[in-house]
C-alpha cells in the first residue's frame, strides 16, 4: 500500500491534476514492476479470469491505492497447499465458494504449518457453519488457537449452499498489526472479525511469509481436487485498511484544500472502461432552449393519472415480485442525441419521489453513474443476501452532477433511493459494460424480490428511447394530456 503526501512534493508540479498523474505513474510503474516479481511465486498461478483492478484515489489529503487480489492459487494443480505471501508481512486472501466448505486459512512465518519452534508466529481465520474465529498461535500461548475476535452470527459465519458464490476474505498489515475478516466485498467498513494486535508481536507479523489451507480439516492438495469447480483462492500483495471513495472527481474540481474533495476518485485516473463510460455520462444534458420545460413535464406527468409517465409506472408495479408501487422507476435508453450523434448505449432512470430500486448485484460490472437532477441516495451492501439488513451499509447521498463508479467485485451491490419523499423526482443517467459478450452494454442484475424472501434475476427491458420519450413530453407539455 502506498501513501504520499501531497504537500511534500506539490512544489514539482504546480497543476494538481498534472501532479496526480505523475505521482500515480511513478506507482503503476512500481506496480509493474511488483507484477513481474510475483509472476515467478512458488505454487501460483494467474487464472484466466481473475479480474483484479488498482485503483488511485484520493483518500484525506493523501493519494491512496486500492489493490484486489491478483493471484490465482489453485492448490490442486500444485504440489502442496502452502504458496508464499508476494510481500512478506501483509496483503490480502479471497476465498470464493460455490459449495459451502468449512476451511482454515493460515499465515504464517514458517513454511511448515506443524513448526513449532520458539519464534513461529500464525494467524488462523477457522470458518465453519457454527462460528467464525480470528485469532492467533505463539509460543506464549502454547502453540494453542488464542482467540481474538468470533461471531456464531449465522450471517457471518460459513453461508449455506443457495446457488451462488460467497466470497469470504483476510486481510493484515504487519505495519498497523491489524488483521480483519469478512464476507462479501473488501472494505474495512465491511469487516466482521478484527484484531489489533500486540506491538511485541509486530516483528513476528511482519515476518509472515506463508498460506496455509485447510479444507474439511484437510490439508492434503489431492483431497481438495474434489473441490476444484467449487473453490477459487485469490492472493493479493497489498492489504487492504481503507474504503475507497465513492465519489468521482472532476479534473476541474481536483484540490486537497476543495470542501468537497478529500475523498475521491480522479476521473482521468479511473481505469479503463470506467473511463470512457464516464466520459458518455459527463456531457448529458437535460437542458434544451427548444424545451426549457423538460423536467417539469415529466414530473407533471408523474403526478397526472393521464400522464404516459404515471401510466408505465403503474404497468410496472410487480417486475421486482410482489406489487409494490414505490419499487418503479422508469428507464429510458440513450443511445443518440437531437443533433444525431450517437452514444454508448446509457440508460436513464426516473425515479419519482421516495420511489427506490430493490437491493442488487450487477455482478462483474463496470459502470458509474450521475445525478442529472434532483438527488440519489445510494445504500452500498457486503453482498447479495436474503439477510442484508443485518449487513453493515454504506450510505452516500449525491447531488446533482455528481457522479459515482462500479468495477468487478467492487460497488456491485447497492440500493438506490429518491430521498425526496414530497419534492422533485430525481433523474440519473447509467452506463455499463460487463466482461461477457453476450450483454456486452446493457443492464442486468440479481435482486432481492419486493417480499424479501428471494433472489431472482432481472434482465433490463427499456420503457422508452431517449428521443420518442423527449417527443412524448413535448406533446404533453403542449396539450396537458395523454398522448
Amino acid at each position: 500500500m502506498w501513501k504520499i503526501n501531497y504537500a511534500k512534493v506539490r512544489g514539482v508540479f504546480d497543476d494538481p491534476v498534472q501532479l496526480f498523474d505523475q505521482m500515480c505513474q511513478n506507482l503503476d510503474e512500481e506496480a509493474h514492476r511488483s507484477r513481474l516479481s510475483s509472476a515467478s511465486i512458488n505454487d501460483t498461478v494467474s487464472a484466466p479470469k481473475c479480474i483484479a483492478i488498482k485503483i488511485h484515489c484520493l483518500f484525506r489529503n493523501e493519494i491512496k491505492s486500492y489493490c484486489q487480489p491478483n493471484i490465482s492459487w489453485c492448490p490442486w494443480q500444485t504440489s502442496g497447499c502452502t504458496p508464499s505471501l508476494p510481500i512478506k508481512g501483509q496483503g490480502t486472501i479471497e476465498i470464493w465458494q460455490h459449495e459451502s466448505i468449512p476451511f482454515e486459512l493460515r499465515i504464517s512465518n514458517k513454511q511448515d504449518p506443524n513448526d513449532n519452534t520458539t519464534n513461529s508466529y500464525a494467524i488462523i481465520l477457522k470458518v465453519d457453519t457454527r462460528e467464525a474465529q480470528l485469532g492467533t498461535v505463539t509460543v506464549q500461548d502454547g502453540h494453542v488457537l488464542r482467540v481474538r475476535d468470533n461471531t456464531t452470527e449465522p450471517h457471518q459465519v460459513l453461508q449455506m449452499d443457495d446457488g451462488h458464490w460467497h466470497c469470504y476474505w483476510l486481510t493484515f498489515y504487519g505495519g498497523h498489526r491489524m488483521v480483519q475478516y469478512g464476507i462479501g466485498e473488501i472494505r474495512p467498513k465491511f469487516a466482521i472479525l478484527e484484531a489489533h494486535l500486540e506491538e511485541q508481536d509486530k516483528a513476528s507479523i511482519e515476518s509472515i511469509s506463508y498460506v496455509h489451507m485447510k479444507i474439511n480439516n484437510n490439508i492434503d492438495n489431492k483431497t481438495m481436487e474434489h473441490f476444484k469447480d467449487k473453490l477459487k483462492i485469490f492472493i493479493g500483495s497489498e492489504p487492504v485498511i481503507f474504503d475507497p471513495p465513492l465519489l468521482v472527481i472532476a479534473p476541474a474540481e481536483f484540490s486537497p484544500t476543495h470542501p468537497k474533495n478529500t475523498n475521491g476518485v480522479l476521473e482521468s485516473l479511473l481505469k479503463n472502461p470506467c473511463r470512457n463510460l464516464y466520459h458518455e455520462v459527463i456531457t448529458f444534458t437535460l437542458k434544451d432552449n427548444s424545451f426549457p420545460n423538460f423536467i417539469e413535464t415529466i414530473e407533471q406527468s408523474i403526478r397526472s393519472q393521464n400522464g404516459w409517465c404515471h401510466r408505465k409506472l403503474k404497468e410496472k408495479v410487480n417486475q421486482f415480485g410482489k406489487p409494490r408501487y414505490e419499487t418503479t422507476y422508469l428507464c429510458i435508453t440513450v443511445d443518440q442525441l437531437e443533433n444525431g450523434k450517437i452514444m454508448h448505449p446509457c440508460i436513464m432512470k426516473i425515479w419519482p419521489p421516495g420511489h427506490y430500486s430493490p437491493v442488487h448485484n450487477h455482478g462483474d460490472a463496470y459502470g458509474v453513474i450521475r445525478v442529472l437532477h434532483g438527488r440519489l441516495l445510494l445504500k452500498f451492501y457486503p453482498a447479495l443476501s436474503i439477510n442484508f439488513r443485518q449487513n453493515p451499509s454504506i450510505e452516500q447521498l449525491f447531488e446533482e452532477n455528481q457522479v459515482t463508479w462500479m468495477i468487478p467485485k467492487l460497488n456491485q451491490t447497492y440500493q438506490m433511493l429518491n430521498p425526496d419523499m414530497y419534492g422533485s423526482c430525481c433523474i440519473t443517467i447509467h452506463c455499463y459494460q460487463y466482461e461477457t459478450d453476450d450483454q456486452m452494454y446493457g443492464e442486468h442484475f440479481d435482486f432481492i424480490t419486493n417480499d424479501g424472501h428471494h433472489i431472482d434475476h432481472h434482465n433490463y427491458t427499456p420503457d422508452n428511447n431517449y428521443l420518442d420519450f423527449k417527443r412524448m413530453m413535448m406533446m404533453e407539455s403542449m396539450h396537458g394530456t395523454a398522448v
